[in-house]
């Protein structure tokens, strides 16, 4: 199925497999589609939860880096219970959301009257003229 779309399906099997801990290649063998794929998929997707445990707790906020490299959330991480960094999380129907807005929205042309588009088009023509004379 190469080329094809991901589906709500396929992003919600990637968020189990993910709380599950399965590895790159096992989810991408789920949902028939490349590791890269399902890469890209949860990096671009995921979101940032604030953590306020280090508020609760009066001490300071850290930074955890383990987000940098798979599996990119904090699901299935051994130090999610004492963590004091904010995490960060897959969720496949925020994703299949966000994929459809953006597919829907990186349609959508720009909204000028015939007016408006003749006035850019003039100064745009009368910027070509002054750069020939510049010459």
């Amino acid at each position: 199925m190469k080329g094809s779309h991901l589906t709500l399906d396929d992003r919600l099997t990637i968020q189990e497999g993910l709380k599950q801990g399965l590895n790159l290649n096992a989810i991408a063998s789920l949902i028939s589609k490349s590791p890269r794929t399902v890469s890209y998929e949860i990096k671009s997707h995921m979101r940032i939860k604030k953590n306020s445990r280090a508020d609760f707790l009066m001490k300071e906020k850290t930074a955890c880096f383990d987000y940098l490299k798979y599996p990119f959330v904090c699901d299935n991480c051994d130090k999610k219970k004492s963590c004091l960094s904010d995490f960060h999380e897959y969720s496949g129907c925020s994703a299949d959301l966000a994929y459809h807005y953006t597919l829907k929205h990186a349609r959508v042309g720009i909204n000028l009257t015939t007016g408006e588009l003749a006035t850019i088009d003039d100064v745009i023509a009368k910027r070509g003229q002054n750069e020939k004379n510049d010459f």
